[in-house]
């Protein structure tokens, strides 16, 4: 992502002399309180999960356990990642500034509420916790769309449905689970995947290209070509499919497509070279999973090979934890003025959570026996990977810039 501009922002010096909650170094910029809510969410949450699941217990209210860890991943860890990035990313594309002190505080107090809420989901009212939940999203979504809309620029109009789209997904869910839209929890589930990863295609085509050509000095390269236009059409074809009949076989069909189309813009992407530097590698992988899952589950839909359950987790393991992983860790370093290098610490942590999604993936599929082994294994390197980046993010997710700029 290109480097984050100077807002509005008091003098750095000023800053330093001020005091208090509002002026914390984490309410400076969208990143800051996101990206470390939710690595400590990532970490915690499948700890809990793994816990949930071997021992029997109950969790998630009227959503029961499955429930409550699926709409974690996808209505929980994943919008807070995405939060961090737009929050700082889309004040350089549009020249408008988004939430900063005490707004951001507000907006970060939306999310964790929900998280909390739903963590005791099962001892406050069910209706109490969705209520608490759902807040966050549209909150995101407006706070989004205000600079978007002020700065007119149509490239990125298209972020504002996709965020609004997601909000209702996750009201569908808990309708479902409030008894109002019976058996219509899934299809909410169904619904926020399908746009994380559409806007994993449409960011993905955007930073990945531009960070591996300027860290690899290769020329750039040209996103406008009829392989993007077609791997993002495909890519929102596939979400409506998905939506509206995902076991249908033009769903089935969408998918194979889509994910083809994805993997083969990466052609263009340098993605062999990349394998040298970690803060690269990370996210070439974590965006080929979006291409293996999203086939993977198209063959899952035509009832032709795996299994449903390993082509989500994929696209959810895969795709969305890499990716999360990478972007967080690059932005963090970048916009606290820092060298764009992966610490030891970080490179280990890569690694680890690419073998917690391997072994999700393929263990299951290659030996159907080893599902409960492959879920534990996965989990436990899962939570050491985030436990890895926030031992490594923590300082600096909360401290200042270190070339004393505000940010």
């Amino acid at each position: 992502m290109p480097q984050h501009i100077q807002l509005n922002f008091p003098d750095a010096a000023e800053t330093t002399q001020k005091s208090g909650f509002a002026h914390w170094p984490v309410w400076a910029c969208g990143f800051r309180p996101f990206f470390l809510g939710g690595a400590i969410v990532a970490a915690i949450s499948i700890a809990l999960w793994l816990v949930v699941f071997f021992g029997g217990h109950s969790a998630g209210g009227a959503a029961g356990p499955i429930g409550w860890h699926a709409h974690e991943m996808i209505f929980g860890f994943t919008p807070a990642i995405i939060a961090g990035f737009l929050l700082t990313a889309v004040p350089k594309w549009t020249r408008v500034p988004t939430p900063t002190g005490p707004l951001l505080a507000a907006l970060f107090g939306l999310w964790l509420a929900g998280r909390l809420a739903m963590m005791l989901a099962g001892i406050i009212p069910y209706g109490l916790a969705a209520a608490i939940d759902f807040i966050f999203l549209p909150g995101l979504a407006v706070a989004i769309a205000i600079p978007i809309i002020r700065a007119k620029t149509p490239r990125n109009l298209g972020f504002i449905p996709l965020l609004f789209g997601l909000a209702a997904a996750n009201g569908l869910f808990h309708l479902s689970h409030l008894g109002l839209l019976d058996g219509w929890a899934t299809r909410g589930l169904d619904a926020g995947l399908a746009i994380i990863i559409v806007i994993i295609a449409i960011v993905g085509g955007r930073v990945i290209p531009f960070f591996t050509t300027n860290k690899l000095g290769r020329p750039a390269i040209d996103r406008r070509r009829i392989i993007d236009i077609v791997a993002v059409g495909a890519s929102v074809a596939w979400l409506f499919a998905f939506i509206i009949a995902s076991a249908s076989p033009f769903a089935g069909i969408a998918a194979i497509v889509a994910g083809a189309a994805n993997l083969a813009r990466m052609i263009r992407w340098h993605s062999l070279a990349s394998f040298k530097v970690p803060l690269l590698w990370i996210l070439h992988l974590g965006y080929a999973f979006v291409g293996i899952g999203l086939v993977a589950l198209g063959f899952a839909t035509l009832d032709i090979t795996a299994s449903r359950t390993i082509a989500i987790h994929a696209l959810t393991t895969g795709a969305i934890g890499l990716l999360c992983l990478g972007m967080m860790s690059r932005v963090a370093l970048g916009h606290t003025g820092r060298q764009l290098k992966a610490a030891r610490i970080t490179t280990a942590a890569f690694v680890i959570l690419s073998m917690a999604a391997a072994l999700r993936v393929f263990l299951p599929w290659l030996i159907p026996a080893a599902y409960s082994t492959s879920i534990m294994v996965s989990g436990i390197l899962w939570t050491v990977a985030w436990g890895l980046f926030l031992v490594v993010y923590v300082p600096i997710l909360v401290k200042p810039r270190v070339d004393g700029r505000p940010g």
